[in-house]
């Protein structure tokens, strides 16, 4: 773990990072249990810092890793602590930022429903279901409210530093989370 923080930090190389990113996706998933309460939440504080800051310089595959990565300690994480169950709140910071960091929250959150629908290899099918229904039942309305929230914003051009081709890309990614949430 230590070694791909490094590369993170250390590289604006997009293979590179995305190395660390699925590198770190694959330790976390397997080696779950290993990890303490306060380890897990500073890996995934760390990767949404990571974001925040480097959002702008990263390509679109990195942040897909690097959101799926946020999404699946979120999701492993569910019923370790609140902190795990806050991460609209977290989600919200990107919301409030740019429109490119509008667009990473957004991506976060379409990534967030996506990884609560598929079962994962290492839980057992009855952990998927509690997990699943709990983030419908707590977290998946807010989601959905935020998507269409999204497209107002972005149609009354209400969002910080949009360029017509920021809001094709920030619509679009609206469209997705709301049809996510929905299916």
């Amino acid at each position: 773990i230590p070694q791909c923080k490094f590369i993170l930090d250390n590289t604006n190389q997009p293979y590179a990072q995305i190395l660390a990113s699925s590198s770190l996706e694959v330790l976390m998933t397997q080696f779950w249990n290993n990890f303490s309460i306060e380890q897990k939440l500073e890996i995934r504080n760390y990767i949404l810092n990571y974001m925040a800051v480097r959002a702008q310089n990263c390509e679109e595959f990195v942040i897909n890793s690097l959101c799926k990565l946020v999404c699946r300690i979120t999701k492993l994480g569910w019923f370790d602590g609140q902190e795990h169950r806050d991460i609209i709140s977290e989600v919200n910071n990107f919301l409030e930022g740019s429109a490119d960091h509008h667009f990473v929250g957004l991506k976060l959150l379409r990534s967030l429903v996506d990884e609560m629908n598929l079962p994962n290899a290492n839980r057992t099918l009855t952990i998927h279901r509690k997990t699943a229904v709990s983030f419908r039942d707590h977290t998946l309305f807010n989601t959905f409210q935020i998507s269409i929230t999204t497209l107002k914003r972005v149609k009354d051009n209400d969002i910080a530093g949009m360029s017509p081709q920021i809001s094709k890309k920030l619509m679009t990614e609206a469209l997705h989370l709301a049809t996510n949430c929905l299916c």
